[in-house]
């Protein structure tokens, strides 16, 4: 069970660090006005499914606690990329 909830975290981190990498690249090609952004952001949601499927194989309780991980995720590299961008 303990190595079952550190794998978690260590997925977890390493999504949070993913999802802040594309959030940026993706906000400076809109900002620049390149029409680069729109692949980066289907980039950005293949990646959600694809790490969707990656937390599958844990077998959680239940499929829906899956999908708030990875969005959840998702709202704490948001948080993290509008914090430090005015720094950027």
């Amino acid at each position: 069970m303990g190595k079952k909830i550190g794998s978690l975290i260590g997925i977890v981190s390493i999504m949070i660090t993913v999802f802040c990498t594309t959030e940026y690249l993706t906000y400076i090609l809109y900002i620049k006005k390149n029409k680069l952004y729109i692949p980066c952001f289907i980039l950005f949601l293949s990646m959600m499914s694809l790490f969707i499927g990656i937390m599958n194989k844990f077998d959680l309780a239940n499929k829906i606690i899956t999908p708030s991980i990875v969005f959840l995720a998702v709202l704490i590299s948001l948080v993290i990329l509008r914090v430090t961008l005015p720094y950027l």
